[in-house]
Formats: C-alpha cells, structure tokens, sequence
C-alpha cells in the first residue's frame, strides 16, 4: 500500500503560468485588459471536454471594433495555427486549447500556457478557479 504522504493533495485553486502571445495588446485587447486578465481569478466553467476548457467571465476590453475583414467580432481574425495551451478568446469568452482540440482558428489567442504546466489542463473540473501567472522573459 502507498504511504498517503506522498500522494499529491490537490485543493479548487490554480496557478498556471502563461507566455504572452502570440496575439496581445496592443493589438487586440487594450494594456488594461491584459492586466484584467493576469489580475482575475476565472472560474473554470461546468461545460469542459477533451477539447477545451472553458472560463466564465469577465468580458474582455477590445482594443478594435471588429475582426475587419476577419469577421464581425473582435476576437476574429484570419486563420492561423493554434497550439496546445493556447487561452483562445471565442468571442468574449476565453478557453484553454487542450490536447484534443484545434490545431487552426480565426480567434485570438493573447496568451500560451508553459509547457511545463500543460500537465494541470488534466486537472480541471468545474469548481476549480485558476490565476495565471505572466512569465516575462528579458
């Protein structure tokens, strides 16, 4: 039998860490979002699958008023590949690309969770809430 003190304790809070890009301000959100972003604490929301994990709220501060000839929607723009990690905002609302998801979208995608955190993806359930932490790289 294993000794319980070396199984993992896992509690309802995250932290992910995240890379900024490839799509961030001053482009598509404004500076104040961004810092919106990295300063809340989403909630992960109850419909999730293998393909991508969805977080409730807040709506986003575009910096545009459309997607131009992208689509109508801020969030749209002209297709480009995604990568697995990627925070892809479907309109005003953000989801974690997760293994079994998408590889090539028109959304933008202002930041990529590390790869060494993809491994929490796995984690998630509905009542779990998560914080993302912005690695800066000199």
């Amino acid at each position: 039998m294993l000794d319980t003190s070396i199984i993992p304790q896992y509690n309802n809070k995250w932290t992910i860490k995240v890379l900024y890009g490839p799509h961030s301000a001053p482009d598509f959100f404004t500076q104040t979002d961004i810092n919106s972003f990295l300063n809340t604490e989403w909630k992960v929301h109850h419909n999730c699958n293998r393909l991508v994990i969805r977080l409730i709220e807040p709506k986003p501060i575009w910096e545009r008023t459309s997607g131009g000839e992208a689509g109508m929607h801020p969030s749209n723009i002209h297709d480009c590949p995604y990568t697995v990690g990627a925070l892809n905002f479907t309109g005003d609302f953000p989801v974690i690309l997760t293994n079994d998801g998408p590889s090539l979208g028109g959304f933008v995608c202002p930041f990529t969770i590390a790869r060494a955190e993809i491994w929490k993806n796995g984690q998630m359930k509905p009542v779990y809430s998560i914080k993302f932490i912005l690695i800066i790289i000199n």
